[in-house]
């Protein structure tokens, strides 16, 4: 199973680099891009699968976790094993904020504009507009995301592929922090480790497509540790600073200040915060990382955990009908509506059929 695994993993990698733009300076596999994209039902099966084996081997870890049948320093392995073949993916298969990330930064510290009132399609000349999406917004993110980009800029030298690999190993540094923490906050529970680390949709939208969710979640969970060592000032502080990355977790607010660790609580004010995305935009997948660290605590509470796990599973196939039809529009939307809220509908219909019974 450990080998299919890894067949999986090596899968998403080779998957990700059919889906660069034509226009990006560095082509390594054009004819792969090609025909990749003239065989969609190939590429979607792939990816259907491919989540699917993935998923399935987390879930039998999570079994043998709750059994007593593997090791700390064994989910580690997996955990460590997952991060390094995944991190040799293209990061803008499946979405390009990596690349509004990298245009923000440049527009702050390279052309030294405000990067909430200036464009990057306003900067003349800017390579990165021939492939990039979204260049006609502004920044998008609070201030300190800005002010922590300035060090994955500047150490990627100029060199767009260089770049790319700090801003993703960046972003990998913090998922590690973030599950130190909540190994901490566990007391070093296995199942904590192991249901957070190893989560396929933590993994693809973290250490494949480097989103920053996980950046915002350190700083929060972080503020609940030092609020647990009754470090109250630092606590709002670090709370703060989560706050200024995105917003979401400005819900978490009562918590903190009533300087209470009640993880059940957090984990149905960050579903608020994921449910009611689509006032914004829309429902992202990766939005949901808002919601797992604070579940990956309260492995006693069966009916959160299991949504939380079904709605993991649904909506990494969001992507699965662009894929097949290289449309948002259609049947799309519908499509991804289905596959993000039938699985926990069918969780939740089932533990009260249950409980009925």
């Amino acid at each position: 199973m450990k080998f299919i695994y890894m067949c999986a993993l090596v899968a998403v990698v080779v998957l990700s680099f059919g889906f660069i733009d034509p226009n990006f300076p560095y082509q390594p596999f054009p004819e792969y891009f090609t025909y990749l994209h003239s065989q969609r039902l190939v590429s979607t099966t792939i990816y259907v699968a491919t989540i699917c084996v993935m998923f399935g081997f987390y879930l039998k870890v999570l079994v043998d976790v709750r059994r007593n049948r593997i090791k700390p320093s064994q989910v580690w392995q997996l955990i460590l094993l997952s991060v390094v073949i995944l991190f040799f993916s293209y990061p803008a298969a499946f979405t390009y904020d990596i690349f509004n990330y990298i245009a923000t930064a440049k527009v702050t510290y390279l052309y030294h504009q405000n990067p909430y009132l200036v464009m990057p399609i306003e900067i003349p000349n800017e390579p990165m507009l021939a492939y990039m999406h979204a260049a006609n917004k502004v920044a998008l993110y609070g201030g300190f995301w800005i002010f922590l980009t300035a060090i994955p800029h500047v150490l990627g030298l100029g060199n767009i592929i260089l770049t790319l690999a700090t801003f993703k190993l960046f972003i990998v540094l913090f998922y590690f922090l973030l599950l130190k923490q909540l190994i901490n906050l566990s007391d070093n529970k296995i199942w904590t480790l192991a249901f957070f680390g190893l989560n396929p949709l933590i993994l693809l939208e973290t250490v494949v497509s480097a989103h920053n969710d996980v950046v915002m979640m350190f700083f929060a969970v972080f503020s609940f540790a030092l609020l647990r060592k009754k470090r109250y000032f630092l606590s709002i502080i670090f709370f703060v600073l989560s706050i200024c990355i995105k917003y979401s977790t400005i819900l978490l607010l009562p918590l903190i200040l009533k300087k209470s660790m009640n993880w059940r609580y957090a984990a149905i004010f960050m579903y608020i915060a994921f449910l009611l995305s689509p006032l914004r935009e829309e429902l992202y997948a990766w939005y949901f990382i808002w919601v797992l660290p604070f579940v990956a605590l309260i492995p006693e509470s069966q009916l959160l955990v299991n949504i939380s796990l079904a709605f993991s599973f649904g909506l990494m196939f969001r992507i699965a009908p662009y894929l097949y039809t290289w449309r948002w529009d259609g049947i799309t939307p519908i499509i991804k509506r289905i596959v993000s809220f039938v699985p926990p509908a069918f969780v939740a219909l089932w533990y009260g059929f249950r409980k009925k019974n």
